[in-house]
């Protein structure tokens, strides 16, 4: 069994869960520790990142990067899925709307808000996923949580459809945005489609098939750990200073960072740019606090 570390920029393939390409790249590499950074529904394709072996530790990093989606959206119909999957029911239009009436009801959601997920998604409540209350008939409270959508595009519109670009934080539901969309413009909506084009600094022209990966050829195709921590500060380490904190001990680290940096977590590399650890800045003590150790 291997035992490389590192990450696959797959293109989820439709009608399939995040945890069954899990499941495929754990089946061709042979690696029990595989896992992905951030649930893609399974009627959406595009970016999934799959980190493997040690990278699995460092997924919080990629899941809480700005992701983008482009999403096709359809007026006049809702369904209890926000989504092409789900029952759907036509809306009685009075009134088709006008491309200023939905440029700008798209500028309204831009910006921090709060968004209630769908009936049917994987947020838990008391343990349990929504969609797990919802397949029993069970009423379950749903809370919003904080999101920020900080761009929404317009690429198309022809009554019913519109297709929209959208770069958000993680935890936002673009069926929810659809369905929010849908309620604004009192015509209801849902997502017809919707491809995943960016998680941080990945991107879907660099993604690879699911079905192209295969025990020959994983190795070649995987990505070094590094990439998933490239929006965090980084300070590269010599041998002497990589051995204490493979034991758990604090590194001395006379560079300074600002009061702002201070608060923030520290990838630490070695010379191979390998990801060592990461670590906390303490600047009474001008030391590196092992936070997070990976070999």
């Amino acid at each position: 069994m291997s035992n490389q570390s590192g990450l696959l920029n797959i293109n989820k393939p439709p009608d399939m869960t995040s945890h069954a390409v899990v499941e495929v790249i754990r089946q061709e590499t042979g690696l029990k520790r595989v896992g992905h950074t951030g649930t893609l529904d399974p009627f959406a394709v595009g970016v999934l990142i799959i980190c493997l072996n040690r990278a699995t530790r460092l997924a919080e990093y990629i899941k809480n990067e700005r992701k983008t989606y482009n999403a096709k959206i359809r007026l006049g119909a809702v369904t209890n899925t926000y989504d092409r999957t789900g029952i759907k029911k036509l809306i009685k239009v009075k009134r088709k709307p006008t491309l200023e009436e939905l440029k700008k009801v798209l500028r309204g959601f831009i910006g921090p808000q709060k968004q209630l997920p769908p009936i049917y998604s994987a947020r838990k409540v008391k343990g349990k996923k929504l969609y797990e209350y919802a397949r029993l008939g069970e009423d379950a409270e749903r809370k919003p949580a904080k999101i920020i959508i900080f761009d929404i595009k317009l690429l198309e519109y022809k009554y019913p459809y519109l297709r929209l670009k959208v770069a958000c934080s993680t935890g936002t539901y673009i069926r929810s945005l659809g369905y929010d969309i849908g309620m604004e413009l009192k015509t209801g909506a849902y997502v017809a489609s919707l491809v995943r084009t960016r998680v941080g600094n990945f991107v879907i022209k660099d993604s690879i098939p699911l079905r192209e990966i295969n025990k020959e050829n994983w190795t070649k195709l995987l990505l070094p750990s590094y990439l998933a921590v490239e929006n965090l500060l980084q300070v590269t380490l010599d041998s002497v200073q990589i051995d204490q904190l493979k034991r758990g001990l604090a590194v001395t680290w006379k560079q300074s960072f600002s009061k702002e940096e201070q608060k923030k977590d520290i990838a630490c590399l070695s010379e191979e740019k390998e990801v060592v650890a990461i670590a906390k800045y303490d600047p009474d003590t001008e030391e590196l606090m092992p936070k997070k150790v990976l070999v």
